[in-house]
């Protein structure tokens, strides 16, 4: 509920339940960051700067699934991560972008292109390589 409510001093909590032991919870906390849109901005770039990998990734697709597109293009922050399963979190969630924020997810075609060629793990690549196949029309 308090993700609906969009107060930025309620991200702080929301935030909080990234480290949950649950996945359940976690994965309710991402969506509910991506409902705030820009009031969640800020959480959203901290957890992306997070320690833990697992809430990078979460923090990705808080990133991607948020209307806001300036919350939505943090999403391209995972895009170099040094952890290969964040960098394919990120290129999945952007992938996975709906009609209103589709403009952003096409702004990293660049990026997918280059992690297609360049990223040293195969599974990055290949993911890549599927979302870009799969986004039509193709666009520079």
């Amino acid at each position: 509920a308090l993700g609906q409510i969009g107060d930025p001093s309620d991200a702080k909590k929301i935030s909080e339940r990234f480290a949950h032991p649950a996945d359940a919870v976690r994965q309710a906390a991402a969506a509910a960051l991506a409902k705030m849109g820009p009031a969640a901005k800020g959480e959203i770039e901290k957890l992306l700067s997070s320690p833990d990998k697992k809430i990078r990734m979460l923090a990705a697709l808080a990133a991607a699934q948020s209307w806001d597109p300036e919350a939505a293009r943090l999403a391209g922050k995972a895009l170099s991560d040094p952890e290969a399963d964040v960098r394919r979190s990120a290129v999945a969630a952007l992938f996975a972008m709906q009609n209103a924020n589709q403009n952003v997810r096409d702004a990293f075609l660049g990026d997918f292109r280059r992690l297609a060629q360049e990223d040293p793990d195969i599974s990055v690549r290949a993911t890549v390589l599927r979302a870009v196949a799969n986004i039509s029309p193709v666009q520079e």
